[in-house]
């Protein structure tokens, strides 16, 4: 199997060596399309032994970006990585791609870190499953931001997960990004596409955007009112979660301490993806904040009898670590002062 490492680049001068030396001795080629740096970053992948190439992507599109590096790949590799310079991937990764690889495989789906709790990034706050590994022919990258490999290919799409593959992601916040503009034209672009509302409300729910976002989600769930298919109702449910948590800070901006509204959503997002341990876990924090701790309780358990972390589109880590035996705890004891306090006031 032969396999090349490709990436678009830009003003990425600081992550060069981390991101070479974490793929350099799994890499058969290293391809790099550099869309305008001035901060040293083609010269000193050049000086590693990248192939580097040129191009100018405008108006920026991540899918146009992808493709123009993807074409720079020759097509007598096997198999591809996709991997941005802010990105690792994690030791002994190729000889695991080596154990699972088969001739005629197309993609390899594999754990990946997105996001982080601490400064120093050890903690982590959201994973999901990668789909950057990829057949070098058959795919084309789709949507101008959140971009997707789209299969063109011939027959069926043969794709199998690797848990033993890690990847992470270490986001430069100091880099300008405007992912709301590229997502408010994604959604003028594709206004049937599900996946682009709800991602844009997500967005706008990340930068305190509320009632924009709840706006936004409702319209995601209005478009996949009828369709049943799991990977669509996980995403749904996750809209329903984003909604709950928008409606909880405009309660606390406007004084608001009824939180009816909120449950409601997170009962919702649970009937219609029970099978995400968020669901469970998100609803009983709210059930444990208006006072109903035996539901607390209960939905805190169920959570915990969730162990597939597959399950979940996106797994948020306070939902994996000890929040879910905090909420038990916490419950039952809250719970055993009222049955004691109600036992003393009945004497």
């Amino acid at each position: 199997m032969k396999l090349a490492v490709y990436a678009i680049a830009k003003n990425e001068v600081k992550n060069v060596k981390k991101w070479y030396d974490s793929i350099k001795d799994g890499a058969d080629g290293i391809f790099v399309t550099d869309t305008g740096s001035t901060d040293g970053t083609v010269e000193l992948l050049e000086a590693l032994g990248v192939h580097v190439d040129k191009a100018t992507v405008s108006p920026w599109r991540f899918d146009l970006a992808r493709n123009l590096s993807l074409m720079n790949v020759p097509e007598d590799y096997d198999m591809c990585l996709c991997l941005d310079l802010d990105e690792i991937m994690l030791p002994n990764w190729r000889e695991e791609l080596d154990k699972i690889y088969f001739e005629g495989l197309n993609m390899v789906r594999y754990p990946y870190v997105f996001s982080w709790e601490d400064e120093e990034c050890t903690i982590p706050k959201m994973s999901l499953y990668q789909f950057k590994i990829h057949s070098r022919n058959g795919y084309l990258w789709k949507y101008p931001i959140h971009e997707i490999l789209e299969w063109i290919g011939d027959g069926e799409e043969n794709e199998i997960i690797c848990e033993s593959i890690v990847s992470h992601h270490f986001q430069d916040t100091s880099k300008p990004r405007d992912y709301q503009t590229l997502l408010d034209e994604a959604v003028k672009e594709y206004p049937d596409d599900q996946r682009m509302s709800h991602l844009r409300g997500r967005e706008l729910f990340m930068f305190g955007r509320h009632e924009e976002a709840i706006e936004e989600l409702k319209r995601h769930l209005k478009l996949t009112e009828w369709i049943d298919d799991v990977s669509i109702l996980k995403t749904r449910a996750m809209s329903m979660r984003y909604i709950a948590r928008a409606l909880y800070f405009i309660n606390q901006r406007d004084g608001k301490e009824d939180g009816t509204d909120i449950v409601r959503w997170l009962m919702r997002g649970a009937a219609e993806s029970p099978e995400q341990r968020e669901s469970w876990i998100w609803l009983a924090n709210a059930w444990f904040s208006v006072g109903k701790y035996r539901l607390a309780h209960a939905c805190a358990e169920m959570g915990l009898t969730i162990t597939d972390k597959k399950n979940s589109i996106e797994n948020e880590s306070i939902c994996w670590g000890d929040f879910p035996e905090r909420l038990i705890k916490d419950s039952l004891q809250l719970l055993e002062e009222a049955e004691h306090e109600a036992s003393n006031n009945e004497r």
